[in-house]
C-alpha cells in the first residue's frame, strides 16, 4: 500500500460506546470503544478517530478519560472531534493522549476559534469536520450543514474549506451526509471538486461498502480514507481495505496529471506527514534534552569557579592578616622595654679582650652562720 494513502478506522462514540446508523439517524451500539481501538491497532489501522456523535447536540464535552484510556493501549495517531468550542478544549484533548482535533459546527459559529487554534498548536493539530450534502441553492452544487447533518448553513462548501485552510486547517475530513451509511461508495465529484482547491491532506469519509470503494476514494484525491460500519461488523478488513489502494499505487491509478497520483505531485501526503510530525517530535526532544545536560553542565561549572573565588577570596584574607602580623611583631620589636631587655642580654654575653664570650659569673651566696639556741 502507497504510504501516502491512510485507512482510518472511525469510533462514533455516544454515551461511552460505539455506534452507527445511516445519515447519523437511528443509531445502534457496534461495540466498546476501547477494545475496538485496541483490534484495529493490532490489525494495521493507519489512524484512529473518536467523534462524540452527541456532544455538540447535547452540549456536552468529549469524554477525556475514554482518550487517555485508548492512548494507553493504541501507538498510532489519535484524532478526537466532538464538542469542541474553544481552545482549552483543545489542550484538555492533548493532554489526555490525543494527537489531533476534529473541529465542525464549533468553528462556522466562531470561525476565529480555527485561527486561535492553529496559532497556539499548529496546523498539524487542527482538522476541519466537513458535514456536506449535495444542494441546488449553493454554485459548488455542495452545502455545509451542522450538528451531525442536521442543519443545513448558507455556505458553500467549496468557499468554506478556501477559508478554513486560511484560517490554519491542517487537514479536512470530508464526510458526504447523502452517503455517510449507505455502503453505495464514496461521493467521488465531492472529493475531486474539494481535491481541485486544497492542496492539504483531505480524508474521504461516507459511503464505504466493499474493499474497491477506497481504490476510487484515493483515485479521486484523497490522502486517506475513513470507515467505520464495514470494520465494526467485519465485512471488510482493514488488510482488504489496504489491498485495493496499495494496487492502485503500483499501478498508478488515480493520476490527475501524467500518471502521477495526487498524493505523490503534491508531496505532503498525509501519512508522510504524520511520520515527518513524529521524527521532528522525537529530534526536538533529543535537542531538548542535549540542552539540559548543557545548562547542567554550566551549572556545575559555575559551582566550581563560585567556589575557586571563595578560596581566593580567603586566600587575600589570609594574606592581609599576616600583614597585619608582622606589623604588630614589628611594633613590638621596637618597643622601649623589650628593647632593652635586649640590650642586657647582649651586654651580658660581650665577648672579653681575647674575642671569647664568657658568659656572667653566678652571684655568690653568703652562707649565714647558724645560731644554736642557748648558745653564748
Amino acid at each position: 500500500m502507497s504510504l501516502s494513502t491512510r485507512v482510518i478506522p472511525c469510533l462514533d462514540v455516544a454515551d461511552g460506546r460505539v455506534v452507527k446508523g445511516v445519515n447519523f439517524q437511528n443509531l445502534r451500539d457496534a461495540g466498546d470503544p476501547i477494545e475496538l481501538a485496541a483490534k484495529y491497532y493490532a490489525d494495521g489501522a493507519d489512524e484512529l478517530t473518536f467523534l462524540d456523535v452527541n456532544a455538540t447536540v447535547d452540549n456536552r464535552s468529549t469524554m477525556y478519560d475514554l482518550v487517555t484510556a485508548c492512548a494507553e493501549q493504541v501507538f498510532i495517531p489519535l484524532t478526537v472531534g466532538g464538542g469542541i468550542r474553544e481552545v482549552e478544549d483543545v489542550a484538555k484533548l492533548l493532554t489526555a493522549g490525543a494527537d489531533k482535533v476534529s473541529v465542525g459546527s464549533a468553528g462556522i459559529a466562531n470561525p476565529d476559534l480555527l485561527n486561535s487554534i492553529a496559532n497556539r498548536f499548529g496546523n498539524q493539530v487542527l482538522v476541519i469536520s466537513l458535514d456536506l450534502k449535495r444542494s441546488a441553492k449553493t454554485q459548488s452544487g455542495f452545502v455545509v450543514t451542522t450538528h451531525g447533518g442536521r442543519n443545513e448553513t448558507q455556505l458553500d462548501a467549496i468557499q468554506w474549506v478556501k477559508e478554513v485552510i486560511e484560517r490554519g486547517a491542517g487537514e479536512l475530513l470530508v464526510n458526504s451526509i447523502d452517503a455517510d451509511g449507505t455502503r453505495e461508495g464514496f461521493d467521488s465529484e465531492m472529493i475531486s471538486a474539494i481535491r481541485e482547491v486544497s492542496q492539504i491532506p483531505l480524508i474521504a469519509s461516507g459511503g464505504a461498502g466493499k474493499a474497491e470503494d477506497f481504490a476510487v476514494a484515493a483515485a479521486s484525491g484523497a490522502d486517506a480514507i475513513l470507515a467505520a460500519s464495514i470494520f465494526h461488523e467485519a465485512s471488510v478488513s482493514i488488510a482488504q481495505a489496504k489491498a485495493p489502494v496499495g494496487r492502485q499505487a503500483d499501478q498508478g491509478i488515480g493520476s490527475r496529471s501524467g500518471g502521477q497520483s495526487a498524493c505523490a505531485k503534491r508531496g505532503d501526503a498525509g501519512g508522510g506527514k504524520a511520520l515527518m510530525v513524529r521524527f521532528n517530535m522525537i529530534l526536538l526532544m533529543i535537542v531538548v534534552i542535549c540542552a539540559l545536560g548543557v545548562v547542567t553542565s554550566q551549572h556545575r561549572a559555575r559551582k566550581l569557579f563560585q567556589g575557586l573565588e571563595s578560596e581566593q577570596e580567603r586566600a587575600r584574607q589570609l594574606d592581609v592578616e599576616y600583614g597585619q602580623l608582622q606589623l604588630e611583631m614589628s611594633t613590638w620589636a621596637t618597643h622601649p622595654r623589650i628593647e632593652k631587655i635586649a640590650r642586657d642580654r647582649l651586654h651580658m654575653v660581650t665577648p672579653d679582650a681575647a674575642g671569647r664570650v664568657v658568659p656572667p659569673s653566678p652571684a655568690k651566696v653568703v652562707a649565714k652562720p647558724v645560731v644554736k639556741k642557748g648558745a653564748r
